[in-house]
C-alpha cells in the first residue's frame, strides 16, 4: 500500500472498487500508462499499477509506478 493508500484508508476507505465492472476497465487504463515523473531530469517511463480504494459514497482510483513509487489519482 502506497502513502496516499494509507492516508485514505485512514480516512475511511477500503482497498478495491465497489463495482468490478469499473475495476477492470480502470485496471486496463492504467495497464497502458507510463510514469510522467522526472527523476534526475529524466522522464521515468515506468509501468504504473492500479490501486483502487472506495467508501460507500466516493471512489478513488491511484496509478502508481513500480519503477519510482510516483502516485497520481485519476
Amino acid at each position: 500500500m502506497t502513502p496516499y493508500g494509507l492516508q485514505l484508508v485512514e480516512m475511511g476507505y477500503r482497498p478495491g472498487a465497489r463495482n468490478p465492472e469499473v475495476e477492470r476497465l480502470d485496471a486496463d487504463i492504467v495497464a497502458g500508462m507510463r510514469c510522467s515523473h522526472q527523476v534526475k531530469g529524466e522522464r521515468c517511463g515506468g509501468q504504473m499499477r492500479y490501486e483502487p480504494y472506495h467508501t460507500p459514497i466516493s471512489y478513488v482510483a491511484l496509478a502508481v509506478c513500480l519503477e519510482c513509487g510516483e502516485e497520481r489519482e485519476f
